[in-house]
Order: C-alpha cells, then structure tokens, then sequence
C-alpha cells in the first residue's frame, strides 16, 4: 500500500487517515512492543512481531526443499543485506526463503540476478558458493551466486 502518516492519539495508538483506521502498537509483560494491531470498519487483526531470518532451500542444498534451510547471516555493515560464504551445493536448483517457510519466497525473475516473489527456481551447478541476497530495495531485490575461490 502507499505511505501514510501516523497521528498519534496516545504513545501506543495511532489514526490513519488514509484507511480510516487505527494502528496501535501492544507492550509484552516485560513492556517491549511484540504486536501490532490494525482496526478498520469493525475489525481487528493481529500482527505478532517475529525475527527475520532468510535462507536457501532447494533441490540444491543438503535437506532439500522442505529444510531446514541453509542459513542466511545478516550483513553487519549493511541492513537488507544477508550472506553466506562457502556454500556446498549440488546440481539443481534453490530459492531464498523467510523463516523456512514457502509463505514468503524469492525465485529469479530473469537471466540475471533480478528476484521476485514466488519467482523461478534458480538453476546452480555443483560447487562451493558465496551467496548474497540483497534487499535493500524491496521494489528490487537481487541476488548474487558465486562460485566461490
């Protein structure tokens, strides 16, 4: 959806003109902010606050397609950036992965490293590879596969 502007009612609740709506942000017992929850025309709904962490699945890898996946590291330097180096791969073929789950995916969206949701697989051959996934820009993702030396 397009950008809106929160205006605050309280310090944990939020109006959105745009939807006619509110956003309100729920404390856990120990006071840190776990859920958002969403209330538009009489309804309510619930978001669980979870860590992200992606990582590769595929015929390619060790547990193939069901996982658990190949880990992906986040960047300490970059945020949006995860990694992992000196990935052992057989012939076949990977996607990248949120949470060892297939609800959110990215495959190849084109001959080069171009991704997208629920995209192709990506084809790989046997060898040891460097592994960049680059999500800096969510309108853009990419990816990067070397062989690594």
């Amino acid at each position: 959806q397009s950008s809106s502007i929160l205006l605050p009612q309280s310090e944990v609740l939020f109006y959105v003109d745009e939807i006619d709506g509110y956003i309100e942000f729920k404390k856990n017992k120990s006071g840190v902010v776990d859920t958002l929850v969403l209330s538009q025309n009489r309804n309510k709904y619930a978001a669980l606050k979870f860590d992200a962490k992606w990582g590769i699945a595929g015929s390619a890898t060790p547990n193939g397609w069901n996982g658990p996946d190949i880990e992906l590291m986040p960047d300490t330097k970059t945020k949006g950036i995860w990694i992992a180096n000196n990935v052992t791969l057989k012939e076949g073929d990977i996607k990248f992965r949120l949470n060892n789950d297939w609800t959110f995916n990215f495959g190849s969206v084109d001959n080069n490293n171009g991704l997208k949701k629920d995209g192709k697989n990506i084809k790989v051959t046997e060898g040891v590879y460097d592994i960049l996934l680059d999500l800096t820009n969510l309108d853009n993702p990419t990816s990067s596969i070397k062989v690594h030396n």
